[in-house]
């Protein structure tokens, strides 16, 4: 599978044409700025402007993609942050994908995902819905999200990129306990009854 990308990447790299298509990547990530937590599904948006002036992909023999850099997964196989496609919610035009690369023995496999588009017309846009779920349960994890369009001449590649840092949410600690609340103000009704039993005395 792997070899069968690299091969796909090498290919496309050698079909550019004189199109100009300026295209940009953006992403909204739900709950992303608060922390994650384990196991928890929430939704992104991934959109795929096209500035033009020309269409990416004009004949739509072939098609553009946007991926992700490799992630991790654990002991498991399962992936430390797993994409997912809202296939209710997302246009026909979202094709995803995911794959693994096979593990060296004693290695956890590495996955990533992406969405291939056919064709986009200068001066429109794309949204693809999804979810992604965070597995891990410590530390951070980085995935980089890039676009690349190999069937037109691109003018500007610094909005190809997202770059994503998920972090786990800290975990509220309470500093009492509903049971030591409970003995903190009995113990302090126990004070209090006895210094009014010492002044009676």
């Amino acid at each position: 599978m792997v070899r069968f990308f690299t091969v796909l990447v090498i290919f496309l790299s050698f079909n550019v044409n004189s199109q100009t298509a300026e295209l940009a990547l953006s992403m909204n990530l739900s709950g992303l700025n608060d922390g994650v937590i384990t196991g928890q599904q929430r939704s992104f948006e991934l959109t795929v402007t096209n500035n033009g002036p020309d269409a990416a992909n004009p004949t739509g023999d072939d098609f553009f993609f946007a991926g992700t850099t490799l992630i991790g997964s654990n002991d498991q196989w399962v992936p430390d942050i797993l994409f997912e496609l809202d296939v209710i919610n997302s246009p026909p035009e979202c094709v995803f994908s995911g794959f693994f690369i096979d593990p060296l023995p004693g290695q956890n496999p590495k996955y990533a995902f992406t969405f291939f588009f056919l064709q986009l017309q200068a001066n429109q846009s794309i949204t693809c819905k999804g979810f992604y779920t965070a597995n891990f349960t410590q530390g951070e994890r980085y995935v980089r999200w890039e676009l690349h369009n190999n069937l037109a001449n691109d003018p500007d590649l610094s909005n190809n990129n997202v770059e994503l840092i998920f972090g786990l949410r800290p975990i509220a600690v309470p500093i009492f306990s509903k049971f030591t609340l409970i003995l903190l103000v009995a113990l302090f009704l126990l004070i209090t009854l006895t210094k009014r039993n010492k002044i009676k005395g």
